[in-house]
């Protein structure tokens, strides 16, 4: 049974006050939210991710 009843990580940016619909599904590990979301802020949003934007998103990323 590999892989059954993991829980994958969540996190939009909607949830930390972003005016933005972007979401991230199904990631395996936090880390792997951070890294996608890294590209993601840059990106869209031009910012960099500073250690008090990492620590609010760590706080708001969910497991389903």
């Amino acid at each position: 049974m590999l892989g059954f009843g993991k829980k994958k990580f969540y996190f939009s940016c909607s949830d930390i006050g972003m005016n933005c619909g972007y979401e991230i599904r199904g990631a395996k590990s936090e880390e792997e939210v951070l890294e996608i979301l890294k590209i993601h802020a840059e990106k869209a949003h031009k910012m960099k991710l500073n250690d008090k934007t990492i620590e609010e998103v760590k706080k708001h990323i969910k497991k389903k």
